[in-house]
């Protein structure tokens, strides 16, 4: 899975991984229905105290970017794919392709690894959907969430990418490099994160953490989202996001400025 840095692109699944990143600067996926121009807060419908570590509404806007999300409907003998896709609008125009192309590499990374069923939209908790999640000042970032069905299969499987850009240099951030020490920052992130789990919520937790706990993330104003990989019964990923005044000593503080602008 997967200084200043920049795009990270991440795709995880319960029982399928991998990650890519498209630099052609092709256009965004075309469709005949149009682009959705879309809010980049997270609906708030989770029940009285089970939004415990739910991401917060975005920011507006810190950038000349647009988040939409893209229809996509393909059919090929062995796949159905009708999903939503995150894209940017407006903005640099190298800035734009690397995103948008990211998000369409991570699509195909999860298309990839599927056969003789569909993929499809879909919702984790606290109504986390794919989307633009955020147009910082020195950041653009975004989530792709999916569901693979396939014949014989028990229920349909949650996958999730993710893709985080520093608008400064137009590359990955990787997680590990934001750290001031992620050998230490793991276990510190993984106690912050299960305290903000409701009572009855899952364990995140029943090994040492390591990087691959936290390869699914994006930053926000607010603090740091990250989609932790649990039991299908929990929704296959679990959202939660680590408030930024009790994490930011663990970053270094040029990583910490970027991904909190």
């Amino acid at each position: 899975m997967k200084s200043s840095v920049l795009v990270a692109i991440v795709v995880g699944a319960v029982a399928l991984s991998g990650c890519g990143a498209g630099e052609d600067g092709a256009s965004a996926p075309t469709s005949s229905e149009p682009a959705v121009r879309q809010m980049t807060a997270a609906p708030d419908t989770a029940a009285p105290d089970q939004d415990a570590g739910c991401p917060l509404p975005a920011a507006p806007s810190a950038g000349p970017y647009s988040g939409i999300t893209v229809p996509v409907r393909e059919q090929s003998p062995s796949l159905t794919t009708d999903v939503v896709l995150p894209q940017l609008e407006g903005g640099d125009q190298a800035i734009r392709d690397r995103f948008n192309s990211a998000m369409r590499a991570s699509l195909a990374d999860l298309s990839g690894g599927t056969a003789n069923g569909a993929l499809h939209a879909a919702q984790l908790r606290c109504g986390e959907t794919s989307r633009v999640t955020r147009i910082g000042a020195h950041v653009v970032a975004g989530v792709l969430i999916t569901d693979h069905t396939w014949e014989g299969g028990p229920h349909p499987v949650n996958q999730i990418g993710t893709v985080v850009i520093d608008t400064g240099t137009a590359q990955p951030v990787m997680l590990p490099t934001t750290l001031r020490d992620p050998g230490r920052a793991w276990g510190a992130l993984a106690t912050t994160a299960q305290s903000l789990v409701p009572a009855d919520g899952p364990t995140l937790f029943t090994h040492a953490p390591g990087a691959d706990d936290f390869a699914d993330w994006v930053p926000a104003t607010e603090g740091l989202t990250v989609y932790f990989s649990v039991a299908h019964a929990r929704g296959d990923y679990y959202p939660v996001q680590l408030p930024w005044n009790r994490i930011r000593d663990l970053f270094d503080p040029a990583a910490f400025a970027t991904l909190s602008s």
